[in-house]
């Protein structure tokens, strides 16, 4: 009788030690522009690779895995009070107009709606 094995990546609490670095690397480094070259070479693999790879293990692209490390620190800082133009700032992104979109797609809600209500929580 043949046993049947879960690849690796399937089984419980085990991540893939390039995907780990790459996505330490990006928490370190969340609020900056990190081209994939960059990230691939932090973690020396190529970049066509590291795409791959990191879409399959995580589900996103390193780029939007990225965008979301921003948004939840974006969250972070609004609930501390601080202003939509200091946030957008503060976690990396282009201008205050990029923010709010990218914010309004995730949340579906504006930033300053976010930081009143949750400013009143």
């Amino acid at each position: 009788m043949e046993v049947l094995r879960r690849p690796l990546e399937a089984r419980a609490g085990w991540e893939h030690p390039t995907i780990k670095r790459a996505k330490e690397y990006l928490r370190e480094h969340y609020a900056e522009e990190v081209p994939l070259q960059e990230l691939a070479d932090a973690v020396n693999m190529s970049p066509f690779h590291l795409a791959r790879l990191f879409r399959q293990m995580v589900g996103l692209p390193p780029h939007a895995y990225q965008t979301q490390l921003r948004l939840a620190s974006a969250k972070t800082l609004l609930a501390q009070g601080y202003s939509v133009g200091y946030v957008a700032h503060e976690t990396g992104f282009f201008d205050q107009s990029h923010f709010t979109q990218q914010f309004r797609r995730h949340f579906l809600l504006t930033p300053g709606s976010y930081r009143k209500t949750a400013s009143c929580s």
